[in-house]
């Protein structure tokens, strides 16, 4: 573990160095955003740095929540102010999602709530926004501002935080499960997602809370979890309906692997999955009446010429297995992009010890992981076949399980002999020089 913060700091040093001296061309216009990356990527090293080397009794939720929730505030802060000082508002650069839930949000918060839903349900906006609008306009009833937004973002994101510290204390010891939990929820695409008014925030916390409770469920057999994890697996359903059927499939999935791995559960779950793709067009037909803007994953993209399309596939495919990739020069166009590359590059770099934990999952039959490995996959599937495997917000609702098995795996060697454990590490560092070269060739291409 603490070779991967080691060559996270040192990568991300050289590569925001690197960069900047020859891309001084494009970062002229956006100087203040490049030096914000270089403060989340000195923070997010030194913070995971010095807590990974503290005691097991400081591993603790209350310190994960304050150390997560003062990280957050810090940070949105930070992004709220260059907001302010580009056009004025608290709306991100090149905002077009959050004006659309901003200005319906103010519409729902003046009319009595049951007026207000029938507003929303004549509302001529995509089916996946429905649920966004009436997360913003809900809290606009207390306060009309995009800022109380981004405070129970960052409230939320504490939440969730917590959730994937305990999802990760089912199956590994406190001290990695933190380090997961605080790798995870102080990246800057956290952060960044935290500090403007979109649904992810609040959705990924409905994702991670239906996961914990299902596998609760699965390990006590108490009913009480599985009525939770119903009630906020149905929340799903106002901000993506695709997302609530993988979730469905894969804890279906999870389950029946969780009790056998006989060949007949392996069989019945590849039915499933196939069952679930085969319903693509279905999905496509209920809810295109709903979705103009493409964002559910059952759509496939014509964005692409054809003449193209085998090597946008194949970056496409490149990108949902270890990305998205981080861009770290801020250009106008792009600086969204670049404000969570900091983070990126973590998740880049644990794509190493997830694949390898990936094989060590399988090799080793250990159940638990299954449902979250089958989310991972058919998620990644899915915006490899709509070729959208670079947009961020749509892996977002599996990334905490990718660096979950990473995380997993790094601790799993940890109690390696020393030979074995060196061998493996060898192996790990020679995955890891080829995806620095990846992530140098995707920056290289702005230049």
């Amino acid at each position: 573990m603490n070779n991967q913060i080691r060559i996270y700091g040192i990568f991300s040093l050289i590569l925001w160095l690197g960069f900047g001296i020859m891309g001084q061309h494009i970062i002229a216009d956006t100087l203040n955003v490049y030096f914000i990356i270089l403060l989340f990527i000195l923070s997010y090293f030194v913070i995971l740095k010095y807590t990974s080397r503290k005691n097991s009794a400081f591993y603790t939720e209350h310190n994960l929540r304050k150390i997560v929730f003062w990280y957050s505030i810090i940070g949105v802060a930070i992004l709220n102010i260059l907001y302010f000082t580009h056009d004025g508002t608290f709306f991100s650069y090149n905002a077009v999602d959050e004006l659309l839930y901003d200005k319906d949000g103010r519409l729902f918060a003046s009319l009595p709530f049951y007026k207000g839903i029938v507003f929303l349900l004549n509302r001529d906006v995509p089916y996946d926004d429905l649920g966004a609008i009436l997360y913003v306009g809900t809290i606009y009833r207390i306060i009309e501002s995009p800022l109380l937004v981004h405070f129970l973002n960052i409230i939320f994101g504490t939440i969730s935080a917590t959730i994937l510290f305990r999802i990760g204390r089912l199956i590994m010891s406190a001290r990695y499960a933190f380090i997961t939990s605080l790798a995870f929820f102080l990246s800057s695409f956290i952060i960044y997602y935290e500090s403007i008014g979109l649904k992810e925030t609040f959705f990924l916390m409905l994702v991670l809370i239906t996961f914990y409770n299902y596998y609760l469920f699965l390990i006590k057999r108490k009913m009480h979890n599985f009525y939770i994890a119903l009630f906020f697996g149905a929340a799903i359903l106002l901000f993506r309906p695709a997302v609530l059927g993988m979730t469905v499939i894969s804890l279906g999935i999870g389950t029946l692997l969780f009790y056998s791995v006989g060949l007949r559960n392996i069989i019945i779950s590849i039915i499933l999955a196939i069952t679930f793709i085969s319903f693509f067009d279905t999905f496509k037909h209920l809810f295109s009446s709903f979705s103009s803007f493409q964002q559910s994953i059952l759509y496939r993209s014509d964005a692409v010429e054809k003449s193209t399309e085998k090597i946008a596939i194949a970056t496409a495919f490149t990108s949902s297995l270890i990305g998205p990739l981080p861009t770290i020069l801020p250009r106008v166009e792009n600086v969204n992009q670049s404000l969570y590359a900091a983070g990126l590059l973590m998740r880049v770099l644990l794509a190493a010890p997830f694949w390898f934990g990936v094989v060590y999952i399988i090799k080793h039959r250990i159940k638990f992981f299954y449902g979250f490995l089958a989310m991972i996959l058919i998620e990644s599937a899915a915006l490899v076949y709509i070729m959208e495997s670079y947009e961020l917000r749509y892996h977002l609702f599996h990334l905490p399980f990718v660096f979950l098995i990473a995380f997993f795996y790094l601790s799993e060697i940890a109690t390696y002999s020393k030979i074995k454990y060196r061998r493996t590490i060898h192996q790990l560092f020679a995955f890891t020089c080829f995806l620095i070269l990846l992530v140098l060739y995707w920056n290289f291409r702005v230049l």
